[in-house]
């Protein structure tokens, strides 16, 4: 007998995703920006790196400056593209469960129209059994 799990239903694992895939997209764009931002050697990033330079000489300093920029680009390139890889795997678990979703409502709906057409179909061929019945009983009753 398999036991049903409450806490991971359809609805919630769908509700996730979507969470997932928003963030991601974020992510990406962000990270997208800020490596381009990188790339190009943004003077605003320049504070965020001048703590990863220790040197004393000006040409030193630029040439450890350049490698400062191309690593922070690199790193964010890369970490940028594992978060499009999560935005790919949570809209795939987003349009699974969204299929799920919507078959278990059309298996529902097809079995509840069947249980109403079965009871129809009761309804009236039991209606048409007495009422068959009743014609018959009132003919013995008015032949002499």
């Amino acid at each position: 007998m398999a036991i049903k799990s409450t806490c991971c239903t359809p609805n919630l694992i769908k509700n996730i995703s979507i969470c997932c895939v928003i963030l991601s997209m974020w992510g990406f764009i962000q990270l997208m920006a800020m490596g381009l931002m990188f790339k190009f050697h943004s003077v605003n990033l320049l504070y965020d790196m001048i703590d990863d330079v220790d040197v004393t000489d000006e040409e030193e300093f630029y040439r450890e400056l350049n490698i400062s920029y191309t690593n922070y680009a690199t790193n964010c390139f890369v970490v940028g593209v594992l978060y499009f890889v999560t935005f790919i795997i949570s809209y795939v678990l987003y349009r699974k469960t969204l299929k799920k979703i919507n078959k278990k409502k059309h298996d529902s709906q097809f079995q509840n129209q069947h249980l109403q057409h079965q009871q129809n179909q009761r309804q009236s061929t039991g209606s048409a059994f007495h009422e068959w019945r009743e014609h018959k009983s009132h003919r013995k009753k008015s032949v002499p």
